[in-house]
């Protein structure tokens, strides 16, 4: 079973870009984007009465333009965002043929909707489309200012980012920034452990989350230790 450990320092700088139009967390598999982001939403739903927090993740079949805009609609629609007719047409599969039309339609309703709306989108990557990446651009620059998205990918998607950052709309989160620190490791790993061992694990590992997650399983099988940790490491 994995342990998880509250990413403070993360949770903070993400509360502290809170009116950024896009958080964006890009890092290879392991890094706990994941993690982090349930994390965030959990603190959002306690301090947002009055907005919504949406989640939506995505596989390969999410690809498809019109099924990628229908489970957008959905996930907003279980979130108690009031879209209008749009939510039936998405729940019937009868979204306009014309992709960009439901862009705008959505982006209208969204416009409407008058308080804090807040997007979560897990595994982003996984869609690999030119065409999803290019409704997703126009989503985010036609949003209303008080909806924020949350993406966490594996890749960097072919958005402007630059474009993006040099107008204050983008916030991003590495690998290097999502890496456990000492700390985080040594609370994973347990209290069982030495600090000279986590120290020694840490720096191994090199905060790689997936890769302290299975020394802490070794550490506790019964034969193990973490003396045949040196396989393990921070590199994917």
């Amino acid at each position: 079973l994995l342990t998880s450990v509250a990413r403070e320092t993360l949770m903070a700088d993400l509360r502290n870009h809170h009116q950024v139009p896009l958080q964006l967390l890009v890092a290879p598999a392991g890094y706990g984007k994941t993690t982090l982001i349930m994390q965030w939403r959990q603190a959002l739903l306690s301090d947002t009465p009055r907005g919504a927090v949406a989640w939506l993740s995505l596989d390969e079949a999410d690809g498809k333009p019109h099924r990628f805009l229908a489970c957008l609609i959905l996930a907003l629609n279980r979130a108690g965002v009031s879209l209008g007719y749009l939510s039936q047409l998405a729940i019937s599969q009868a979204l306009d043929p014309q992709p960009h039309r439901t862009v705008a339609a959505l982006a209208h309703a969204l416009s409407q909707a008058n308080r804090p709306v807040i997007l979560m989108i897990d595994d982003y990557h996984a869609v690999n489309s030119r065409e999803v990446d290019h409704l997703m651009q126009a989503l985010i620059e036609q949003s209303s200012p008080w909806l924020q998205w949350v993406v966490a990918t594996r890749t960097r998607p072919a958005w402007p980012l630059a474009c993006w950052k040099a107008k204050g709309w983008l916030h991003e989160v590495s690998a290097c920034e999502l890496r456990l620190s000492l700390d985080e490791t040594h609370r994973i790993v347990g209290a069982q452990v030495s600090d000279d061992e986590a120290h020694q694990l840490h720096q191994t590992t090199e905060g790689w989350a997936v890769a302290v997650q299975l020394a802490r399983l070794w550490h506790a099988s019964s034969d193990g230790n973490l003396y045949g940790l040196a396989s393990f490491n921070g590199r994917v």
